[in-house]
This record gives C-alpha cells, structure tokens and sequence, in this order.
C-alpha cells in the first residue's frame, strides 16, 4: 500500500516483545473517499413533495389550517424547510397570512396576492429541537388573516449541511484523519468516526431512501368527506417507484398511514395500483381524527436496466379511495406513503 508505514511484531525466546515501525496508515485515495461520505450524508431529504388540491384547500378568514403528514426522517436533519404557494381570493384585496412549522414560532404577517399570476413561494425555516431518525408526524400551520386564502402546493425538504460533525450522531467523517500516514483503523467510534474504519462505519449509516414516495393532503379544518360507495382523491393515478436493493428484485415494501375519522359506525381508506397490483385497505372506527397504524405494501421497485426505471414499459400508478359505511361520512385530511431504512 503506498505510503502505509507497517507494523511488525515478533516474540523473542524469552517472552519479549519486538515491535518496529509505526501504525499502518491510509493512502491518500481514502480522503475524496471520506469526503464523498460526507456528503452523502449531508444530503437532506425531500420529505413532502408540492401537491395541490384547491377546492378543498381553501382557509376562511380568522382560521389556521394545519396540514398533515407522516415521514420517517433522517437524523442528520438540524432543520426542515417548508415552501409554502398561497392565494386570495379574486375578489378580495389586502389579503395577509402566516405560516409555522411543528410547533415553531409564527411567522411574520404577510401580504398574499389575489392572483395566480403574481403568486410567489414563501419559505420557512423550522429548527429542529433535536436530531431524530423515527417515523413522526411532521405539521405546516397557515393561519389566514381577516380573508381567506387559499393553499396551492405544500412541499417540505431537509436542509442540507455544509459540515457534518464526526460523530456516531451525524456519521460525519474526520477527514484529516483520512490523510497519508496516519492510522488505517481507529476502533474508537463512541464519539469520532475517524479512519478508513470510520468510512465503512459511515456507508453503514448513510440513509439513500426516497423519504417521500407520496403524500396527499388539505388543512384539517376542510377535510374530504364520503358517504356511500367508493370515491377517488386523484384525478389520475400517482406514478410511485421504490428502491431496488437486490438482485433480480422486482417490487419493493413501502408503508402507508392515512389521518382520517368517521362520524358513525365505519369507513374505509383504500389503496391500489395499476402495475405491482395492490388492494390494500384500512378500516376507520374512530370518531376522533388519528392516523391508522402504518401498514406495508409492495409497489414496483425501479428497473435499473431501463432509462427511466419503469417495469415493463409502464409505469406504477397509485390511487387512493375512500368510502362511508352504512350511513357513516368518513373524513379524510391526509394520506402518506413512505419507506423506511
């Protein structure tokens, strides 16, 4: 190995130890290695892709709409960035809005306009109170002012990280340590990931998932209702796609929770899709809104011999349906679809 200083140990006929040279240390290659780890892992995830369903996300004036999905995040997240496309009404003038992440502080009151054509993003920076990889409920509040507005698209991203810190908490690499003649392995990873040790330590950890495989959601105070036979929440099927992780793998598990409640005796929540041929379906009992136990499913996982992934020419379509029984109005403010590490 180029520049490595080798370590020789031999016993001497009375018991002795003999030891020469230095400890083995890493090439120069392990550093670029070490910082493409790095920023791997630095990489945040889209956690919330922009959805719109406008006849449903409309806020009347003086209300906070809250909106709702499930994830299961990454730990080296520190902050998640909510953008945010809101409008007013055609009609109305001096329209204003705020909006906060989880249980952030408020943004400051500002103006949205009552056109789409000069419509403009807002952004929201929600600090995280502590790192955490678990599967949650993540929340962007928008509280209207004295006239309604209306949510156009939601979308939420991890912020990305220049520096990680060396640690088993961010799996961030001490890239000095990767450098020539210093040690090859360091067996101490309880607060340093450091050496070419540190680097598989790291790949280990890295978290590569497509955090949002899909979300639908509208504000929790103007949820989607049914009474009676099955009705579809899209318009047309959403194309999902998961990891392929193994050889010869043709569909992959993903997990999916909707936050519903029913105003009597019980309705249903169903998923399908048009290629890996799920039917999946989730009973709704309870009169207070709760999201369901997540349940698994197999989608199509992507073709890596193809150029856009697709199974067969086509691609995996979702479609989610929702349905009261006998008498019963089922509301729906959310449905997630994730995977998992």
């Amino acid at each position: 190995m180029t520049d490595a200083i080798v370590t020789y140990a031999s016993v001497a006929p009375n018991g002795t130890v003999a030891v020469s040279g230095g400890p083995v240390g890493s090439i120069d290659a392990w550093t670029p290695l070490g910082a493409g780890v790095n920023w791997l892992n630095a990489t945040g995830a889209q956690l919330v892709c922009a959805s719109t369903r406008l006849a449903q996300n409309q806020i009347a004036g003086g209300a906070t709409g809250v909106f709702r999905f499930k994830a299961y995040t990454r730990v080296q997240a520190i902050q998640r960035i909510w953008v945010v496309q809101l409008v007013g009404l055609a009609v109305d003038t001096g329209t204003t809005a705020q909006i906060w992440g989880g249980s952030g502080t408020p943004s400051a009151s500002f103006v949205v306009p009552n056109s789409t054509l000069l419509n403009q993003p807002v952004f929201y920076v929600e600090a995280l109170a502590a790192q955490s990889a678990s599967l949650q409920e993540i929340t962007i509040s928008v509280k209207a002012g004295s006239k309604a507005v209306i949510v156009q698209s939601v979308a939420c991203y991890e912020q990305w990280r220049p520096v990680l810190k060396a640690s088993t908490s961010d799996s961030g690499i001490n890239i000095t340590s990767e450098r020539a003649r210093q040690p090859i392995f360091t067996g101490n990873y309880a607060t340093t990931i450091e050496s070419v040790g540190g680097i598989y330590s790291a790949l280990a950890a890295a978290d590569a998932r497509r955090v949002a495989v899909f979300h639908w959601a509208v504000p929790d105070t103007n949820p989607v209702t049914r009474t009676g036979a099955y009705t579809t929440l899209l318009g047309l099927g959403q194309p999902v796609l998961t990891r392929q992780l193994t050889s010869g793998q043709t569909t992959g598990t993903v997990y999916w929770s909707a936050y519903a409640k029913v105003s009597a005796s019980s309705g249903d929540v169903k998923l399908t899709t048009s290629h890996s041929g799920v039917s999946d379906s989730v009973n709704i009992t309870g009169t207070s809104y709760a999201w369901t136990t997540p349940r698994a499913i197999s989608i199509d996982c992507e073709d890596l011999s193809t150029t856009d992934g697709r199974r067969g020419s086509s691609w995996d379509e979702l479609d989610v349906q929702i349905r009261g029984n006998g008498g019963a109005t089922i509301s729906v403010v959310a449905v997630s679809v994730w995977e998992q590490p």
